[in-house]
């Protein structure tokens, strides 16, 4: 199901303020995840007032975001292992998970490559190498808002 403009709207805060103090510091604060998870929880609750079909989308909702954070768990050691190097830090995997685990988010993927290509822009215009680090949490912010327009345009 594709994120209405309303509905987008009403993410923004959580969106710009992960944004924003991961840009000022690095870390995405748990707060702010549990915040942009659970109105996005009571957004969909509102809508669709049947409690089976929330049991069951919470159970799938659960399963993919638990899914998406071991593999970004998995991912990152692996990195550090054979690479030796960090390739994302805990604050964008709870919060990649984060978007797997929510209704609104009918497409990570998209989301995914919305914010890696907004990355790699940022990247190509600062100059920034392959051993500078960058803050990825405003790009996953940009890349769900992104995503969502597209969606809405596309479905």
């Amino acid at each position: 199901m594709p994120v209405d403009g309303w509905r987008a709207i009403l993410l923004l805060p959580a969106l710009l303020a992960i944004a924003l103090w991961d840009a000022r510091t690095r870390r995405i604060p748990n707060a702010c995840i549990a915040a942009l998870l659970a109105t996005d929880w009571l957004l969909f609750a509102a809508e669709n007032p049947n409690p089976m079909l929330l049991a069951r989308t919470g159970f799938y909702s659960a399963l993919a975001g638990g899914a998406v954070l071991a593999a970004g768990v998995g991912f990152d050691y692996a990195m550090m292992r054979f690479g030796g190097v960090r390739a994302i830090g805990g604050g964008d995997m709870k919060l990649v998970a984060a978007f797997a685990a929510m209704p609104a988010c009918a497409s990570l993927v998209l989301v995914l490559f919305c914010a890696c290509v907004l990355a790699l822009l940022f990247a190509f215009v600062t100059g920034k190498g392959r051993k500078d680090t960058i803050p990825f949490g405003p790009f996953l912010a940009a890349g769900f808002i992104l995503g969502a327009l597209v969606e809405s345009l596309v479905v």
